[in-house]
């Protein structure tokens, strides 16, 4: 319900004359044509002068201006703020993030993180498909995964946020290769059981790999496979 004017000095008189008389609330309500609350609170403090409102400056966003500012958000990493300053909107930040988030294809979520890839890694990830991709199961009944995995303890690398178009291909940020305190574990699987885990003391390079190799993974084959020629 829309807030009516504020009250007059006589109407406030009026309030206080009419309570004077044992008149209830809803009477001098009635009496006034003002709301039971409005009444009540001249009651409670007779001195209460009318707050002023927010500044509502009255203007909304034509069809235009709408389709321009989603577009602009799809197109690009800006805030609300950025968007309203680059248009000249004349609608405040908060609306434009009410109808941003009111926009069906739109998502505000946070960026998954994801290493760097390059040509070079891609030309190899196909290739190396295209190697195994027609090998049956007695080929993988035989095969061992295994991999480190990196855990921040001061939480995760990045915290981004952005606006997904649900319409596109989700967006991504690389992570930092270091700095902060980590812990990182060993594991491995195969068609038959997990590997345990093995907690790796400081920075990872080829001797020490081959080391967690030689404690942890050749234990686990034997246990899951035995003494096999191959």
């Amino acid at each position: 319900m829309p807030r009516g004017p504020p009250l007059t000095d006589l109407e406030k008189g009026q309030i206080l004359a009419l309570h004077h008389q044992l008149m209830s609330l809803r009477d001098i309500s009635k009496e006034l044509g003002r709301s039971v609350g409005s009444v009540q609170r001249i009651l409670k403090n007779p001195s209460r002068t009318a707050r002023s409102r927010a500044h509502v400056t009255g203007q909304k966003l034509t069809v235009r201006e709408e389709k321009a500012m989603i577009r602009k958000k799809t197109t690009g990493n800006y805030s609300a703020r950025d968007i309203k300053q680059d248009l000249n909107l004349p609608v405040g930040v908060r609306r434009i993030q009410q109808i941003l988030r009111a926009t069906p294809h739109l998502k505000y979520r946070k960026m998954k993180t994801a290493p760097m890839m390059t040509s070079p890694h891609r030309e190899k990830r196909v290739k190396w498909v295209r190697r195994f991709i027609s090998k049956g199961d007695f080929f993988w009944n035989k095969v061992i995964f295994s991999d480190e995995k990196k855990f921040n303890l001061d939480g995760p690398d990045g915290n981004a946020c952005y606006w997904h178009d649900l319409r596109k291909d989700e967006r991504f940020f690389s992570k930092r290769q270091n700095g902060g305190a980590t812990v990182m574990v060993w594991g491995a699987i195969s068609p038959y059981g997990v590997s345990f885990l093995v907690f790796l003391n400081g920075n990872q390079n080829s001797g020490k790999y081959c080391e967690t190799l030689d404690k942890a993974l050749l234990p686990f084959a034997a246990e899951m496979y035995g003494e096999m020629e191959n």
